[in-house]
């Protein structure tokens, strides 16, 4: 997990890596970030690009709403 208050490009490249070396580790993890708002539109391209979810402000990625009911 990455949080900041202007999520960008590198915030979720490093919450990716984290949830990967987590699963190598045969832990089940999710790359999220989090953060006021995302410091540019391609942050959010990252996020998809890289299977990151996230809570932007009050806005929820599906995956991470879904992780949350579970």
């Amino acid at each position: 997990m990455e949080i900041s208050l202007q999520v960008d490009g590198y915030d979720v490249i490093r919450a990716s890596r984290r949830a990967q070396t987590l699963r190598n580790a045969s832990i089940q993890a999710i790359g999220v970030v989090i953060g006021r708002d995302w410091a540019n539109p391609d942050a959010y391209d990252a996020a998809i690009r890289y299977r990151v979810e996230w809570l932007i402000g009050s806005e929820m990625s599906e995956g991470l709403r879904r992780f949350r009911e579970a």
